[in-house]
C-alpha cells in the first residue's frame, strides 16, 4: 500500500503546485505588504502608495468571488446581453409567424 500510496500522492501534490496560479508576482505583493506593515508604512512615498494601490486595483477581479460584480461596467453588459438576447428571440418568432 505505502509503494501505491505515497507516489500517488507525491504525483498529486506536484500536480497540484504546477497548476497553481497566483494572482499576483511576488514582487507585488512586496510591494503592497510593504505599504501595509505598521513599522514601514510612515515612510513609504506617494508614488509607492499609488503603484501598490493599481496593482491592487487591477488583482480585485480575481480577488472577490464571482458573485461580487467587480464593476458596473460587467453589471451593465450582463444586462444588456439579456436584453438583446430577448430581443433576438422575438425577432426569430416574429419572422416564424410571418
Amino acid at each position: 500500500m505505502q509503494e501505491f500510496v505515497l507516489p500517488q500522492f507525491l504525483a498529486l501534490y506536484e500536480n497540484a503546485v504546477k497548476t497553481r496560479k497566483g494572482i499576483m508576482d511576488r514582487a507585488a505583493y512586496r510591494l503592497i505588504w510593504s505599504c501595509l506593515r505598521d513599522d514601514s508604512r510612515k515612510s513609504v512615498s506617494s508614488e509607492k502608495l499609488n503603484k501598490a494601490f493599481n496593482i491592487w486595483t487591477e488583482a480585485k477581479a480575481k480577488v472577490l468571488g464571482e458573485r461580487e460584480p467587480t464593476s458596473k461596467f460587467m453589471v451593465d453588459i450582463r444586462r444588456v446581453a439579456a436584453e438583446w438576447q430577448a430581443s433576438f428571440q422575438a425577432a426569430a418568432r416574429r419572422q416564424w409567424k410571418n
